[in-house]
């Protein structure tokens, strides 16, 4: 029965592959510009890692909106680290129009 439950957790965690490869983690960069636009303009707009080819329309940028959950805390956790030249891995993924949206961050 071991046998069959690891069988299953390998089949299982082969199948997230795929999704890993649309979505993901940018690694660890420094950000080396923030624009900051309108609310809902791709509001903070985040620069400085390699170029994502699932995110069509803007490769090397990924955004927050001001409507997106926990987004105030996000912005300023991204001006502190932009400010001090800390190091972030953002995970995003591509929004309709092609774009990379910040999903989650660790700083």
């Amino acid at each position: 029965m071991s046998r069959l439950r690891t069988l299953l957790l390998l089949a299982l965690l082969g199948s997230t592959g795929a999704a890993q490869a649309v979505n993901g983690w940018t690694g660890s960069f420094v950000i080396t510009q923030l624009y900051i636009s309108g609310a809902e303009n791709f509001h903070v707009r985040v620069s400085g890692f390699p170029a994502i080819s699932a995110c069509t329309t803007g490769p090397t940028w990924a955004y927050i909106n001001q409507s997106q959950s926990g987004s105030k805390e996000y912005i300023a956790a991204l001006m502190i680290a932009y400010a001090s030249g800390k190091p972030v891995n953002i995970y995003w993924q591509p929004d309709a129009s092609g774009y990379c949206q910040i999903i989650e961050m660790i700083s």
